[in-house]
């Protein structure tokens, strides 16, 4: 120990004794309500923590979309992978609950099937998840975290252990924690599932209590929901000194006990990922809650005394993070890595590629440029073919009885000069992709592309095609799924056929027990596309007493050759774009949903002033009766296993439209009206809107068009419809 730890206490408790500026409660409420406008939520001090309630929600501030559950594919030999999500402080414009326009993407992570739960890090004292990430985390079956971090810096840090007795339902008296209270509050209130507690420097000695922290985790845990998440970060210890084990040890064991898991600093070796096994074990405790911390940053070039050290301790990160997973994986522990979207913030341009290189071990761009200086590839060396990917936990797409997928980006292409239009809670379910050549001349390939997925064909031999067989020779797989064939699934997919039935055809498969089938329906029309629609259950093995319930693993493609070959010159040729796949129950409701009450309501004051479309929703009975919107039940009596919102019902989210052109989309009952047409309303101008609903399934429903005049003498009627 240096100089520098030993004097730790005496400078931590001297800022502790130094007056600190009281925040001017306008100036932070004046921010949080321009925040909000983004839908982002934020408390920099304890002050604030303290002053907020409830009634503070705005609604475009909440996630409204559910965690799918999903199962995992591989439980053995593979690692489980939280992703610590810090870049450059967060809260990004391109993350606002309305989109934003950029001119190049940004950190998005679209590999979402190798990832068990994301953490929202930011250096303010707690840190809520946009719900823009929260929506597109759920939908992939992935845990929202936040988190709650307490630095060098932070002020009044002993608020964290105050506690005040409460009288119980049963006359007892309990021992409450008012930033467990608030902590778990607004957890539930903004729609995510849980927290990292990130805590960096020493308690005043005159309220530590190792006791107390854990009573503090134990509340947390207790007002969450089931199945939310504490995570503990490996800082300060039980003996109230910030001492980076880099393992679990008895310094930090108590924490971990008290929370659901526990995050190490990042400076850990084999040795100690042995020792924190052992000890596991000796306490009976679940080995997979213990992360293991990956420092992605490790892998840039810093001054020796600022230098950030992870495992391997030579250029490990970066694009060597799946070095680290590996070893790991053997243990059978949990990974936590930091700083994922590194190969944005630190690469620019060729973010996308590094970020494909760290998790699937493809081969860096040839012109690779960073800050690191000139040999930028030889301070940031590939791995080849041995990504994050190859050793990371994966998991099914969509639930047991549920998968949709419109293949959105959260990165839309505005056309050849406008740019890109960022929506990040917009992602869809993206696939695992998997390709198969059984004939071996004949590779499928497939790729996301502007809201499609597109396959096409790559030769591998001098000869294109030259095959004439009336089995298929390729296929793709297009997700891995655990779906319940108990009882019969609708498969609907929408899809565009690119290739001449003279060369070629395509058939959709599942496997069910290891077995490929294919699948027999009806193609229509529809919109100039094709719509194949089938009803699936379970094979005859499912009538084995050994196999009580059926499951299907993939979901693909199959090409069948035709009568005609493809020319030599030929080297890349489409053959099928598909827009949407949907599988449900058969037996699924088929309710009907009116959108109605279109209004435009003025919120906020001074510069902050806008306007607002509002809207309803329910239940259509007949052409003429509607009623209140619940979850539907299927004829047995049981809930539809379908996503359901509490503050959205069936509808995933709402395209605006105005005067005939789609201006934006909504995940609340509310939308933000641009200013050029707040100041049409304002010039006494009539605008059209129409609102359109989209359900977590893919259905659409239509408001009739609404004509908003302006509605200036009206005001007071409507404001009392949004608080701000």
């Amino acid at each position: 120990m240096g100089l520098k730890d030993i004097l730790k206490p005496i400078r931590d408790r001297l800022d502790d004794l130094m007056p600190t500026p009281t925040p001017d409660r306008r100036e932070w409420q004046h921010r949080q309500q321009r925040e909000a406008l983004k839908g982002f939520a934020y408390f920099e001090s304890f002050e604030e923590l303290h002053a907020w309630s409830t009634e503070d929600v705005d609604p475009l501030q909440v996630s409204n979309t559910l965690l799918i559950s999903r199962a995992p594919l591989s439980k053995y030999g593979k690692a489980t992978i939280t992703l610590i999500h810090d870049y450059a402080g967060n809260y990004k414009d391109y993350e606002s609950c309305q989109g934003f326009d950029v001119s190049e993407e940004n950190y998005c992570c679209e590999y979402l099937q190798y990832v068990d739960a994301f953490v929202y890090f930011s250096h303010k004292l707690v840190c809520v998840p946009p719900p823009t990430w929260t929506n597109t985390l759920h939908r992939n079956g992935v845990k929202s975290l936040g988190t709650f971090i307490i630095e060098p810096g932070s002020c009044h840090v002993e608020k964290i252990l105050q506690s005040e007795s409460v009288l119980a339902d049963d006359g007892r008296l309990m021992t409450r924690y008012p930033v467990a209270s608030q902590l778990a509050k607004i957890a539930r209130a903004y729609g995510f599932d849980g927290w990292l507690m990130n805590i960096e420097k020493t308690i005043p000695s005159q309220y530590w209590s190792a006791d107390k922290m854990c009573n503090f985790l134990n509340q947390l845990r207790s007002d969450m929901p089931a199945g939310h998440s504490v995570m503990w970060y490996d800082a300060l210890t039980v003996e109230n000194e910030v001492i980076y084990q880099n393992s679990m040890t008895m310094k930090n064991l108590p924490f971990f006990e008290a929370s659901n898991s526990i995050l190490t600093n990042y400076h850990w070796d084999p040795v100690k990922v042995r020792d924190a096994h052992v000890l596991s074990k000796s306490r009976e405790l679940d080995w997979h809650n213990v992360n293991f911390g990956v420092d992605v940053w490790a892998q840039t070039k810093r001054p020796e005394k600022n230098k950030r050290i992870t495992w391997p301790e030579e250029h490990g990160g970066g694009t060597r993070t799946s070095l680290a997973v590996k070893e790991l994986a053997r243990s059978g522990c949990s990974v936590g890595i930091f700083g994922p979207a590194m190969a944005y913030q630190h690469f620019g341009q060729y973010g996308k590629a590094v970020d494909e290189t760290m998790w699937f071990g493809v081969p860096l761009p040839e012109d690779l440029r960073c800050d690191c200086g000139e040999k930028a590839q030889a301070f940031h060396p590939e791995n080849i073919f041995n990504g994050i990917a190859k050793f990371a936990k994966s998991y099914t797409a969509g639930s047991a009885g549920f998968l949709y997928t419109n293949f959105e980006r959260a990165f839309e292409v505005r056309g050849e000069k406008s740019g890109l239009r960022a929506h990040v809670g917009a992602q869809s379910v993206l696939p695992n992709i998997q390709s198969e050549s059984i004939h071996q001349d004949v590779l499928l390939r497939g790729e996301v592309r502007d809201g499609r997925f597109l396959i096409t064909t790559l030769s591998r031999g001098e000869d294109f095609w030259n095959i004439q067989s009336s089995k298929p020779i390729a296929s793709i797989q297009l997700f891995k799924i655990d779906m319940t064939f108990t009882q019969p699934i609708r498969i609907r997919i929408k899809y565009s056929a690119k290739l001449s039935p003279n060369l070629g055809t395509i058939k959709f498969f599942l496997t069910q027990h290891g077995r490929a089938q294919y699948i027999e329906g009806q193609v229509h029309m529809e919109s100039g596309s094709c719509v194949f629609e089938a009803i699936v259950v379970g094979d005859k093995l499912a009538e084995d007493p050994r196999r009580k319930n059926p499951r299907s693993g993939d979901l693909g493609v199959y090409l069948f050759s035709g009568q005609e070959n493809f020319s030599r010159q030929t080297a890349r040729v489409p053959i099928v774009e598909i827009h949407e796949i949907s599988m449900q129950p058969a037996d699924s409701p088929n309710n009907k949903y009116s959108i109605r009450n279109i209004q435009v309501a003025k919120a906020g004051i001074d510069d902050l002033a806008h306007r607002r479309l509002t809207w309803d929703f329910q239940e259509q009975i007949s052409k003429f009766r509607d009623c209140a919107a619940e979850k539907p039940r299927l004829a047995d009596g049981s809930l539809d296993q379908r996503p359901w919102s509490d503050t959205t019902g069936p509808f995933s989210y709402f395209k605006i439209s105005v005067d005939g052109e789609e201006i934006g989309r909504a995940y609340a009952l509310q939308f933000i009206l641009p200013e050029h047409l707040a100041g049409r309303l304002e010039d006494d101008k009539v605008i059209q809107v129409k609102v359109i609903g989209v359900t977590f399934w893919g259905d659409e429903f239509s408001s009739e068009v609404t004509e908003i005049p302006n509605l200036a003498a009206e005001w007071e009627m409507v404001d009392r419809m949004i608080v701000m």
